[in-house]
């Protein structure tokens, strides 16, 4: 369950971005002490489903989870924390195994807000975002169509490097996404300008990597995080789980466990 906690209010402010990294860590660990209370609203959707609240552990995974500043700060919650090890990677085991369960022999592609990751079996490449190129916030209408090709470009490029390099070729891809996307697979977000709304941009990415009509699921970059933590052992004997992904950005999921 993906929850939406970048504009979550904490001291009558919103949690936001890795701006004040000090102060925000701080907020950070307030925050989810006001998740676990059950008392949780964000500006953009209000209130938090109940069902977060009195969650047993948190799981914190992203390229700043292994940061000793983080550590410290989170350590003193009154639940256990998790941290993982497996940096900007932190989705790549649990979209293996999702796609695995599904007998479908697939990669895992994460967009992050600063890092593109590709995910086969074999070989994992990460791709910094050239942020000069690819703006991460609102453009004009009449630059809007040049980002959304600059965006379809960046992927393509990046998918027919690995095919070339793996020799190998996709039968399917799970896609993770940086924004709230919609029950059709529509970005909500437009943590890269243009991405808004445009529910095509990855079945045309893959089109021009040479990949057009390979299988394509979609889900929140949290989601796939959520997806390893289920994996992970030191997580077992909890049934509920926040899950929280700290990178260019923040991002949480709910992992529950019916058993």
């Amino acid at each position: 369950m993906p929850l939406e906690v970048g504009d979550l209010w904490v001291d009558g402010r919103t949690l936001g971005g890795l701006n004040a990294f000090d102060d925000f860590l701080r907020m950070l660990s307030r925050a989810i002490e006001t998740l676990r209370a059950g008392l949780g609203a964000t500006r953009s959707n209000g209130p938090l489903s109940p069902i977060v609240a009195g969650f047993e552990a948190v799981f914190v995974t992203g390229g700043y989870s292994s940061e000793k500043s983080v550590q410290a700060s989170l350590l003193g919650l009154p639940c256990p924390v998790v941290f993982d090890t497996e940096g900007v990677f932190a989705g790549a085991r649990g979209g293996l195994e999702w796609l695995r369960e599904r007998n479908v022999p697939g990669w895992v592609l994460d967009l992050g807000k600063s890092t593109l990751k590709i995910i086969s079996k074999e070989q994992r490449w990460s791709f910094p975002c050239d942020r000069q190129r690819l703006a991460a916030k609102a453009v004009s209408p009449q630059e809007t169509p040049q980002q959304r090709r600059r965006l379809r470009e960046f992927i393509a490029v990046k998918l027919q490097f690995a095919v070339a390099e793996s020799q190998e070729r996709p039968q399917a891809l799970l896609c993770a996404l940086p924004t709230r996307i919609d029950a059709e697979g529509t970005p909500e977000g437009d943590e890269y300008a243009g991405m808004f709304g445009d529910r095509s941009f990855l079945p045309e990415s893959l089109k021009l990597a040479g990949l057009g009509g390979v299988p394509l699921y979609v889900l929140n970059d949290a989601e796939l995080a959520g997806l390893s933590a289920r994996l992970n052992s030191r997580l077992e004997r909890f049934r509920k789980v926040l899950v929280v992904t700290l990178g260019s950005g923040i991002g949480a999921a709910l992992l529950v466990r019916n058993t």
